[in-house]
């Protein structure tokens, strides 16, 4: 459910208008208000800014600094004949080198520790050279794994579904997937590779699949597989490990303080804590930076999906899979109810038709309050309501693929048993 809570416009006064253009401001219950007209006032964050840091004046600042950054990708974007790759950018170029440098620091860890330990055994150099093998071994390359508590759809058993999969990816000029997945619990779709042998990897959220339409779920399927030719940075086989083995290591140099009741157990704890802050700040920074750089690069990967969903779906149905995200939260609730109520799966569609349909008058403005609530400094996506206002504003393309009532009738029999045990799960949340 949106995060504030619109006011009617009958409740404005004529103080509350817009210093720009002189329309009305939208009124917000916990929030400044915004021009829905100009755009006005919707980068201030207010009082309670997103929590990026913890500290409020930085948030505030690290809120329009992404504001402002994700509104200028938007408007370069806005009617350009084509979205570039999303590794043809400075930024990205910079994670790239910053990767190898990485690699190459680790290796030297590595080399370092072991010469310290070999050079003269035992010494008291045995100390620090475990300790940067420890360190090298936790900042080796991480290539990911098949996501937990999913269910692998075997080809024979959901041939239509693979068989749509397969067109889509034809569509976008995108290799098919070696797995699909469904995960039987979550709002979302991904995909990516893992492994040493970069496996192709797409997983399927239950309860949004059962959400969308026939075409809405082209558009979901055109996103996803999209990613695996929309140049996306972060899923490079170079600077994917970089991320994951920094985000390892930064978790494990935050550890949870224990209280000892002995003088010589809180001398250890504080030496310690005081050796482990010496090398988490400079990791943590650099993590950091290497998001906040990186992400820029992964955003625009993500506009280029989304053409590509347009492409395979057409664009009306892209925008109507983007709008949907958009009212996420209460949809998922209505979902909820409708599980509990014992309502069938194959009626979850009906309700997010429904929930879509009545925000259509105030769309513009939710789209607007969507990206207030999405933007971020290291989010990986840009906000839904852009996404689908970068399509609307394309020309229009037809759809490439279609999926007819039949195939999408025979592709629910193949999932009859996830969607069941998805149903149960939601009725116990």
């Amino acid at each position: 459910m949106l995060a504030m809570t619109l006011s009617p416009a009958a409740d404005l006064d004529a103080d509350s208008r817009c210093p720009e253009c002189g329309q009305p401001l939208v009124p917000v219950s916990d929030a400044p208000p915004w021009c829905s007209a100009c755009e006005w006032g919707l980068g201030d964050p207010g009082a309670k800014p997103p929590t990026a840091f913890g500290w409020r004046w930085l948030d505030r600042r690290v809120f329009r600094l992404a504001y402002r950054a994700t509104c200028d990708e938007f408007r370069r974007l806005d009617g350009a004949p084509e979205v570039p790759s999303g590794r043809m950018r400075w930024s990205s170029v910079i994670v790239t080198v910053a990767a190898l440098v990485i690699y190459a620091a680790v290796a030297a860890c590595l080399a370092a520790g072991i010469w310290l330990c070999t050079v003269r055994f035992p010494s008291p150099m045995l100390l620090p050279g475990v300790l940067l093998i420890l360190m090298a071994v936790e900042l080796r390359p991480r290539f990911g794994r098949l996501p937990r508590h999913v269910t692998v759809l075997d080809p024979r058993e959901a041939p239509e579904l693979h068989r749509l999969v397969a067109q889509v990816a034809a569509a976008v000029g995108a290799p098919a997937p070696r797995v699909i997945c469904l995960a039987e619990d979550s709002f979302n779709a991904w995909s990516g590779t893992v492994g040493l042998r970069r496996r192709r990897v797409l997983t399927i959220g239950v309860p949004l699949w059962q959400a969308l339409g026939p075409q809405q779920r082209v558009a979901l399927l055109g996103h996803e597989l999209g990613h695996f030719v929309n140049g996306d940075p972060g899923r490079g086989l170079l600077v994917q490990p970089v991320y994951l083995a920094l985000a390892t290591v930064v978790d494990l140099l935050w550890p949870v303080r224990n209280r000892f009741s002995g003088l010589i157990e809180m001398i250890a704890e504080v030496l310690l804590f005081t050796v482990m802050a010496i090398v988490r700040w400079p990791l943590t920074a650099l993590w950091l930076g290497l998001v906040a750089l990186g992400q820029r690069g992964r955003q625009l990967a993500e506009y280029r999906a989304d053409v590509l969903s347009a492409r395979a779906a057409g664009s009306a149905a892209s925008v109507e899979l983007f709008d949907l995200l958009t009212l996420g939260d209460p949809v998922l609730m209505l979902i909820k109810r409708d599980a509990r109520a014992g309502v069938a799966p194959a009626a979850w569609h009906e309700t997010a038709a429904g929930v879509l349909a009545g925000a259509r008058p105030e769309l513009g403005v939710r789209r607007q309050s969507n990206v207030r609530a999405e933007v971020g400094l290291f989010a990986s996506h840009p906000p839904a309501g852009m996404r689908s206002r970068l399509i609307e504003r394309r020309p229009a393309e037809p759809a490439a693929v279609v999926l007819d009532e039949a195939t999408n009738a025979r592709i629910e029999d193949e999932l009859a048993k996830p969607v069941a045990r998805c149903a149960r799960t939601l009725k116990a949340l």
